[in-house]
């Protein structure tokens, strides 16, 4: 997939985190892929140090964000 077929997922995908991966991506693929949902973008060649870390902050937003829904105002669950 390159970055112009880049699509948001949908339906129960739409709840996975992603993480953009490209060998040859730009800073436009990249504000695209965010725009759409995306977690992060890296580019290759990957580190397994950084894709550990964004799993890791990917999992704890999503645990953040599931804490807050619970708790907050009708009105602060649609501030991203």
């Amino acid at each position: 997939m390159d970055g112009p077929s880049i699509e948001p997922p949908a339906g129960r995908a739409a709840a996975t985190g992603v993480i953009m991966i490209s060998g040859h991506g730009t800073i436009e693929t990249a504000v695209r892929a965010t725009k759409l949902g995306a977690f992060d973008f890296i580019e290759k060649p990957l580190s397994l140090e950084k894709i550990i870390v964004l799993v890791r902050n990917a999992v704890q937003q999503r645990a953040w964000r599931k804490k807050i829904s619970c708790c907050a105002p009708s009105w602060a669950i649609a501030i991203r």
